[in-house]
């Protein structure tokens, strides 16, 4: 009787250990899925690591399995490591998510959805029904960061749509969506898709108001990369309104601050710039240049600026020889 009642308490003593060591992996989970989501928008990579350092991912059920399967999914896309699209992990959160009332997870697993159909299938259509249904979310959804982010993928699927009237509206929504987050990287970000848009609509108020407020970022940002997007696509926008001197400036400050080594597609714009100013040998040192670039559609762009200019020299043998390398 004895034994059996300290086999009873040994039993009992071990269950206790289990729960105890089952409670405390469970909030080592959520521990780990909070900071993960606290960083996801400003250090993906601090929260991918994070995640893959969660041992019981594979044994994850419901919620932590699901909240696992959206950060881990966008972490991997913000850190620019390939998901498959048949992959089944974002679509554990999505189908947890699309019949529960949560509007931020739902969308955001939507959210997520759509960016993998889009970045890495190129399934545009399906991309875009995704965001949509995305979208439907918006209305009671809190986390602006996703609000934003789903506004500009709309944005820019129909902005590549030709479809700019639409693109600008969801731009501009993104835009809001950024100032209620006070996400400033985003809003320059969209910022400078608007601009692009603007000049299409011959909009000279808000191309400059556009402007203003880039300028107004260009000081307080620590990306070196979008500050030099953010001057050389002012630059542009100058050489569009036919302003030189300003153009030219803003490229020279793009050029400055560019982390790339050359910087070739400034490089192609100050040359074109050059070439309305008819400082042709200017602007052919520049192309010469440019055309290191790996970047095939950017050597297109080049070889047809080439052409054109041989074709009002009538060279004819460099309009042959442009044409060839053009195609």
């Amino acid at each position: 009787m004895k034994r059996e009642k300290n086999i009873l308490f040994i039993l009992t003593i071990l269950l206790l250990l289990a729960c105890t060591a089952c409670d405390r992996s469970t909030r080592h989970v959520t521990e780990h899925l909070s900071q993960a989501e606290g960083l996801i928008w400003a250090a993906p990579d601090s929260a991918l690591h994070l995640l893959e350092s969660i041992s019981a991912s594979r044994h994850l059920t419901g919620k932590e399995q699901a909240d696992y399967a959206l950060l881990l999914s966008l972490a991997q896309y913000r850190c620019y490591i390939p998901v498959s699209s048949d992959s089944s992990m974002i679509d554990l959160a999505v189908e947890y998510y699309k019949d529960k009332n949560d509007a931020d997870k739902k969308g955001a697993a939507f959210y997520v959805k759509g960016c993998i159909l889009e970045e890495y299938s190129k399934d545009i259509p399906n991309a875009l029904l995704t965001y949509k249904e995305a979208e439907k979310c918006i209305p009671s959804m809190n986390d602006k960061h996703y609000v934003a982010r789903i506004y500009s993928s709309l944005g820019y699927i129909n902005q590549c749509s030709f479809n700019f009237e639409l693109a600008k509206e969801y731009y501009q929504k993104a835009v809001q969506a950024n100032i209620d987050g006070k996400d400033t990287v985003a809003q320059t970000s969209n910022l400078l898709n608007l601009l692009q848009l603007y000049h299409i609509f011959h909009d000279t108020d808000s191309v400059n108001q556009c402007i203003t407020k880039l300028l107004q970022f260009s000081s307080s940002l620590k990306d070196s990369i979008l500050q030099s997007k953010i001057y050389h696509n002012i630059a542009v926008s100058k050489m569009y309104q036919e302003k030189y001197e300003e153009a030219e400036s803003f490229f020279s400050c793009a050029l400055h601050i560019s982390p790339a080594s050359p910087p070739y597609k400034t490089m192609s714009g100050l040359a074109q710039l050059y070439i309305k100013r008819g400082q042709k040998e200017r602007a052919d040192s520049l192309f010469q240049n440019a055309l290191l670039s790996k970047d095939l559609s950017l050597r297109a762009y080049i070889y047809n600026q080439l052409y054109d200019e041989a074709w009002k020299a009538e060279n004819y043998k460099k309009i042959a020889q442009y044409a060839r390398l053009y195609i």
